[in-house]
């Protein structure tokens, strides 16, 4: 039976009449509490790029369309007593771009990682959608079952980029991060990963534009950072920029291992200490008690033909050319 989620309480997006400091929209006055003293310039020209962004934002996404990207929602690694773990996210590094099963995403490459440092065998269920964002992270999982042994929340890319407000972002946290442990087991471990370098997302490499988001997603990780050390159970993963940047290549399973080693570490020692909320039902792959489950190999379409390899293009391939007849 499904544990009920709590309703989420709504947070104010960033939109709103104009106010009395020249037009500046009502939720820009008072949302700049938020930045940092001397601040208030930057929360005002935010204000004011933010159509822009959202717009840059879209722009973004749709130039992504014809990249692969994973149509699974599960991964699984071989071990004992599977711990269940799931991996909630949008836009940014759990879309899986670039390949085609999330057995080479983040999900199967933590799934590894993490029976390899457990000892356990390693469930994890994806919820993702690339329109996400953080506000609404909890209504996704109104229907879920909670009673897993972590919670991982991969998102962030969306609000750098539309320039999210320091004083909202900070709201929706706090109301995920609760939300997350009130539904959950006690014990469940609950970690944020941080936004990547926005420019190292090929479809935002602008300077200027690039620029202004990068910025942006480094200020939220701040209080990314700041919010964790406050809440229990919770924990920052900062995420770095993926190493895997080949020629021709959007990215690799490389990119994704290189992330999931920056997660897993976080949650190997509780674990692998039995810890946790996930179900204790029995594994239906598993043969006599105390016996490794027995693994069929996941299939992942195209990986036997190469067509995870090298060969993604990492921009939209031209279209060929044709010869009409004179």
């Amino acid at each position: 039976m499904s544990t009920p989620m709590p309703r989420a309480r709504s947070m104010s997006a960033n939109t709103g009449s104009p106010g009395s400091l020249g037009g500046v929209p009502a939720d820009a006055q008072r949302d700049s509490s938020a930045y940092r003293p001397g601040d208030l310039t930057t929360a005002l020209c935010h204000a004011a790029l933010s159509p822009f962004m959202r717009a840059w934002y879209r722009r973004g996404l749709t130039a992504n369309d014809f990249l692969p990207r994973p149509e699974d929602t599960t991964a699984h690694a071989c071990g004992p007593r599977p711990a269940r773990i799931l991996l909630l996210g949008g836009a940014g590094p759990l879309v899986g771009w670039g390949v085609r099963c999330q057995d080479l995403a983040l999900p199967g490459q933590l799934a590894r990682l993490l029976a390899a440092g457990t000892g356990r065998g390693i469930d994890v269920t994806v919820v993702v959608d690339r329109e996400l964002a953080l506000e609404g992270a909890l209504s996704v999982l109104a229907d879920r079952d909670l009673r897993v042994d972590a919670v991982i929340v991969v998102t962030g890319a969306r609000e750098a980029v539309t320039l999210r407000s320091p004083r909202a972002w900070h709201q929706d946290l706090v109301a995920l991060i609760r939300g997350l442990r009130a539904a959950g087991p006690r014990s469940a471990q609950i970690v944020l990963a941080g936004t990547q370098p926005i420019r190292s997302i090929p479809a935002f490499r602008s300077a200027v534009l690039g620029g202004i988001a990068e910025r942006h997603g480094s200020r939220l990780n701040d209080i990314v950072r700041e919010v964790c050390e406050s809440e229990p159970q919770a924990v920052f993963a900062p995420m770095p920029a993926p190493t895997d940047a080949h020629k021709g290549r959007y990215r690799s399973p490389a990119g994704f291992r290189q992330w999931a080693e920056v997660i897993a570490p976080h949650l190997v020692a509780g674990i692998a200490a039995g810890g946790g909320g996930g179900r204790a039902a029995r594994d239906p792959r598993a043969g006599k008690p105390g016996r490794e489950p027995a693994c069929e190999s996941t299939h992942c379409p195209g990986r036997a033909t190469g067509m995870d390899s090298d060969h993604v293009p990492a921009s939209r391939p031209e279209r060929p050319r044709t010869n009409r007849p004179d």
